[in-house]
């Protein structure tokens, strides 16, 4: 098995670099799912939208993880910040899980499972291949 990590901060491709030791593990800076993958993971990932509209950023989000379920193989899992937790920080995106469940179902995969993570005030959808 490997595990591969991508990420668009060149600082926390380096902190990861720093911390994993595991050869099987490597990290590369980019924007995209470039390989297949059985398993793919976007965590906190769709979080920090630097106050970017809503709707932009609900479409980015979307495109992201429809470029994702074409590399993935398996299961595909992402975690948003849940609309129901108070608003604290500024330039981050807050949401109710439907209309990523709903996109899911339509676009990627009917076989879908959401979790809600408390305490953390976020939900986890995963969305698995037939």
């Amino acid at each position: 098995s490997r595990y591969i990590g991508i990420d668009m901060s060149a600082g926390m491709i380096a902190e990861a670099q720093r911390r994993v030791r595991d050869p099987r593990a490597t990290f590369r800076r980019g924007l995209i799912a470039a390989e297949d993958a059985d398993y793919t993971f976007a965590c906190g990932t769709y979080n920090m939208n630097m106050n970017a509209g809503r709707d932009e950023w609900a479409a980015y989000i979307k495109a992201s993880l429809a470029q994702l379920w074409s590399r993935t193989q398996k299961s595909l899992g992402f975690n948003l910040l849940s609309a129901s937790a108070a608003e604290k920080y500024p330039g981050l995106y807050y949401t109710e899980p439907d209309p990523y469940v709903d996109f899911c179902r339509l676009y990627l995969s009917p076989d879908i499972t959401i979790t809600d993570d408390r305490p953390l005030p976020d939900f986890t959808i995963f969305v698995r291949r037939s």
